[in-house]
């Protein structure tokens, strides 16, 4: 009974840990930015469950390390890390701003919201859609991947495992902490994906302006982070 309540102690905790890690400002801000117009909830669920694989794979092969060498202090990566992260949201926001700009969106969107024909408004907005695929659902990996670095990660994720006595009580620890991420970023991304659709059905100009903000605010959180770990 006692085993019984430590491990449910123990899972809890790094669950927890998780869920909460996964709504780190530049997660949030990533994933956002790696968001379409068009993005429906399941296009975005596979953008956070990519974002949730990558970053559970460094914490892992990283933890992996720090179990097998003996590696406790890991302030030097989680600063590399940062910088990375830093570079990573200029180019999620510029790549983003550029994606709108190459295909029209906002002269496209003018058109829309001027135009008096509730069916040509509604066949056009469609065209945006179709023509709006999610492109970076791969580049997500990487995303994850880096984030996996930096920031809490190293800290709340890779750090106590050093305290265990048992390498597999670690890479369990790890494990139930990138699930909780995991199930974090999926209800995110879900929430996210309904949003975007929603309005996209019924007003373009505004998901338009919605995703100018997030990208250009994404380049800026970008630029602070490279300035601040320079």
């Amino acid at each position: 009974m006692v085993l019984s309540g430590g491990v449910i102690a123990f899972s809890s905790v790094a669950f927890s840990l998780g869920v909460l890690h996964a709504f780190d400002i530049d997660h949030v801000m990533a994933v956002s930015g790696l968001a379409e117009t068009s993005s429906r909830s399941r296009k975005m669920l596979g953008i956070c469950c990519r974002w949730a694989m990558g970053h559970g794979l460094t914490l892992l092969l990283v933890g992996v390390c720090v179990l097998s060498l003996g590696v406790s202090n890991l302030d030097g990566l989680s600063h590399l890390g940062e910088k990375l992260v830093g570079f990573m949201l200029m180019g999620i926001g510029l790549w983003g701003l550029w994606g709108l700009i190459s295909q029209d969106q906002i002269k496209f969107t003018s058109k829309v919201s001027l135009d008096a024909n509730h069916k040509k408004s509604s066949e056009e907005t469609k065209g945006i859609s179709a023509r709006d695929e999610p492109r970076c659902q791969h580049g997500a990996v990487l995303v994850g991947m880096i984030h996996g670095l930096a920031g809490s990660a190293p800290l709340i994720g890779l750090m106590p495992i050093g305290n265990f006595d048992s390498p597999w009580l670690g890479l369990g620890y790890i494990a139930i902490f990138s699930f909780g991420a995991l199930i974090s970023m999926l209800i995110f991304g879900g929430l996210l994906g309904v949003l975007f659709h929603g309005l996209n059905q019924r007003a373009v100009s505004f998901v338009i302006g919605l995703r100018i903000m997030i990208l250009t605010a994404t380049f800026c959180l970008g630029a602070h982070w490279v300035y601040a770990n320079s």
